[in-house]
């Protein structure tokens, strides 16, 4: 399973509402972007990351796993 695939289902599977992930009070937990400057932030337990982090990690792996 890709890692877009397992977070999609991880959130799909949780009973977050759409209003706690879109608040404007959250940031991203590992760039501090508010909701408002990104273009996706996913909200999970205690945490958030966004899209440009995603993109990030999913390099990182791609790259650590040649």
């Amino acid at each position: 399973m890709s890692c877009a695939n397992a977070v999609k289902s991880s959130y799909d599977n949780r009973s977050l509402s759409p209003e706690l992930a879109l608040s404007p009070e959250r940031v991203c937990s590992f760039c501090q972007k508010a909701t408002q400057t990104v273009k996706i932030l996913i909200a999970g337990p205690g945490v958030n990351i966004c899209d440009k982090c995603v993109q990030m990690c999913n390099e990182m792996i791609e790259k650590n796993t040649q």
